[in-house]
């Protein structure tokens, strides 16, 4: 293993991002990818550099904004290090687990998503490179500060490609606190007003969320006024959501709009969902599952 090769940041030296994770025991390999024995040891000696040395913590990550300005650089810290040649957590995943710079590096790498999903060949490795971002984010050992990145990831939010919005909403319930709910739903809320296509992840998001009851009604009155305008593919996710998620008042109106706003075929439509016995599963006449079936299952969830 050799130390992980540096290069000038700001013009007057040694990049202090490669300097400080070869001290700490990261190298690379014969093809670039970088190394490491111990990645618990690495984020305790970034720590203990760096927690109370405020002018050294910034030198770091401003050389490590300078590196990721090269995206196959960015891609290669984003790939599983290699200890003993299994692999284990990538260098920036490291690098985030580190208290001391949790937030301004998360912030950093979440302003790359913009960039790096523009990546418009899907066959390039660097087409993973969001999905690899964002991945640094889950299950990490402690989040610093859930507001800043909170907030970070829906600034983001509005103008990344529709495959990382995708998965930034999905993401978000993994860092959110309780007091940052309500942002987080608004965010969504002012999305789906342009974006229709959201609203399943977005429903999907607003389940994984412990809100309060205040909230929760406030959402789901909300969805409910989307019941209209919503594409016929997504009525079954919406009714569940409605379904499973009013109480007292709200769920009054929810039933109001079923039986105002749902028509189903008559029980001996021949379109209807028939039992085949021999299967035992659900079947039309045709074959396929119809939407109404599919609707009644939403409700029944």
């Amino acid at each position: 293993m050799t130390a992980a090769k540096s290069n000038p940041d700001d013009g007057s030296g040694e990049s202090t991002f490669l300097r400080l994770v070869a001290q700490a025991g990261c190298g690379t390999d014969a093809t670039g990818a970088y190394t490491c024995r111990d990645p618990a040891k690495v984020q305790q000696y970034l720590d203990n550099k760096l927690m109370l040395d405020r002018e050294l913590r910034q030198d770091f990550v401003n050389s490590l904004s300078q590196y990721i300005q090269d995206p196959h650089a960015l891609h290669r810290a984003l790939l599983p290090m290699n200890i003993d040649t299994q692999p284990t957590d990538s260098v920036l995943r490291v690098v985030v687990n580190a208290s001391s710079v949790q937030t301004q590096v998360g912030e950093l790498l979440l302003q790359q998503l913009v960039e790096a999903g523009e990546e418009a060949d899907p066959s390039s490795p660097l087409s993973a490179v969001p999905l690899l971002i964002l991945g640094l984010f889950r299950w990490l050992d402690h989040v610093a500060d859930p507001g800043a990145l909170t907030k970070q990831a829906l600034e983001v939010l509005g103008v990344c490609a529709e495959q990382v919005q995708r998965e930034i909403i999905a993401f978000l319930p993994e860092i959110v606190v309780e007091e940052d709910q309500g942002a987080v739903v608004e965010a969504l809320e002012e999305l789906l007003q342009t974006e229709t296509a959201f609203l399943v992840p977005a429903l999907s998001t607003f389940s994984n969320l412990s809100m309060d009851s205040e909230l929760q009604e406030h959402t789901t009155r909300r969805m409910l006024e989307r019941f209209s305008a919503a594409c016929v593919e997504d009525l079954p996710q919406l009714l569940r959501y409605l379904v499973q998620n009013s109480t007292g008042q709200v769920a009054q109106e929810v039933v109001q709009t079923l039986r105002s706003k749902l028509h189903f075929l008559s029980a001996s439509d021949p379109r209807l969902p028939v039992t085949d016995r021999k299967q035992k599963g659900k079947v039309t006449a045709g074959g396929a599952t119809t939407l109404e079936h599919r609707v009644l299952e939403g409700v029944r969830a």
